[in-house]
């Protein structure tokens, strides 16, 4: 059983992988092909990067789903995104990710965040967590974080007492 999950979460993965999502943009049609050509314009002309998009889908009235052709042009959107910083209103550029993606990344968030309360230096990642300059990385399998090896961390536990 565990393995047909894993190997959905792998085809659940590969179909996000070109994806990103676009939040607090104004979107004022629902034609597919209109969005598609608004979203070219908008990556083209606010962030420099010239894309090809696949598809776009909207999702509510300031967000929409793009899939782009090639994962180097999603990592090219992603390198440029501190453009948005000179618009006026916040847009705001993520990965799409799979819903255990999603629970990793809040129990990251929520490990880090209990390490900045005890005056901690903390980083979050993508899969990891790097505390006072030490790095512990998300064990997919067993669904916590572990210390990686070479680090000088102790044997503490990183799990924050509830």
């Amino acid at each position: 059983m565990k393995k047909i999950e894993l190997t959905l979460d792998i085809c659940e993965k590969d179909k996000k992988k070109n994806n990103i999502i676009i939040k607090e943009l104004p979107i004022d049609t629902t034609d597919g092909n209109m969005l598609k050509s608004t979203m070219i314009n908008f990556v083209n002309k606010e962030m420099g990067v010239k894309v090809e998009i696949r598809q776009a889908r909207k999702i509510n009235d300031r967000t929409c789903v793009i899939q782009l052709d090639t994962f180097e042009q999603k990592l090219s959107v992603l390198k440029n995104k501190k453009n948005l910083r000179r618009l006026d209103q916040q847009v705001y550029i993520k990965c799409d990710l799979t819903l255990k993606e999603i629970e990793m990344q809040k129990h990251l968030k929520f490990l880090a965040n209990a390490e900045k309360n005890n005056g901690g230096s903390v980083k979050v990642g993508y899969s990891f967590l790097v505390i006072d300059g030490t790095k512990g990385r998300w064990n997919r399998r067993d669904e916590k974080l572990e210390k990686e090896k070479g680090n000088r961390w102790d044997k503490r536990e990183m799990e924050p007492q509830r």
